[in-house]
């Protein structure tokens, strides 16, 4: 599936546009990177470890050829105006000199953007419910199939051996690695912000459990007074 997409908030309405010869493939590596903090996007980052991957929902805005990907990402991003009003940081990857007002034609030259029409408005209202649908069917997938194989990596190392102390170490292992995840998180936090959460809220934004929260807590603030971080 090729085309636009948008990573929209289903709270606030804000979003971030991309493009993609995959959508599929490109919104399953958006998740991987909002899970491990890495994203480009500090905005969508931000909002996705206070609110969540339950606050998102992906949304095919157009399906169009490779040709006019680079283009159309572009009038998508003026359209809903999301690097002022959303999630992007800047004008499309493929020509980030472009202002946002302006696109390029396939011969460089800047053209200015006319107005839609009513007849294009009235397309964007009749494919929207299909793209939104569309976009939720995929967006499902992917997170089941995204589920399946974080569990599938448990199993793995569970059932790694058949002996029952080497099977403990193995949940003490996986354990300490969900605490340091949830401790990195804090740091973010704590970094942005200049406070330390409260355990609730770090259940809520690093989605773990209240042992794991309490646990990296601890670790956290004890780091912290020893000047540690």
């Amino acid at each position: 599936m090729m085309g636009i997409y948008a990573i929209e908030n289903i709270i606030t309405k804000e979003c971030y546009v991309g493009q993609s010869k995959n959508i599929v493939i490109r919104y399953q590596q958006h998740i991987n990177m909002l899970e491990k903090g890495e994203h480009h996007s500090h905005k969508l980052q931000n909002a996705f470890n206070h609110m969540g991957i339950q606050s998102f929902a992906l949304k095919i805005l157009e399906l169009c050829d490779e040709d006019q990907l680079d283009i159309k990402e572009q009038e998508w991003i003026n359209r809903l105006n999301s690097i002022e009003a959303g999630y992007n940081v800047k004008s499309n990857g493929m020509i980030d000199q472009i202002i946002l007002t302006k696109v390029k034609n396939k011969w460089g030259v800047f053209i200015p953007l006319s107005p839609l029409t009513e007849e294009e408005l009235n397309m964007i209202r009749e494919n929207e419910q299909l793209m939104h649908q569309i976009g939720g069917l995929v967006r499902s997938a992917i997170l089941i199939n995204h589920s399946l194989e974080k569990s599938h990596t448990y199993h793995k190392v569970e059932n790694k051996s058949t002996i029952p102390s080497e099977k403990v170490l193995s949940k003490k292992e996986l354990r300490k690695k969900e605490i340091r995840r949830v401790k990195r998180w804090l740091k973010n936090y704590y970094k942005r912000t200049g406070k330390i959460p409260g355990r609730k809220k770090i259940e809520i934004g690093a989605k773990c459990k209240q042992s794991v929260a309490r646990a990296a807590l601890a670790k956290f603030k004890e780091e912290l007074s020893s000047k540690k971080l």
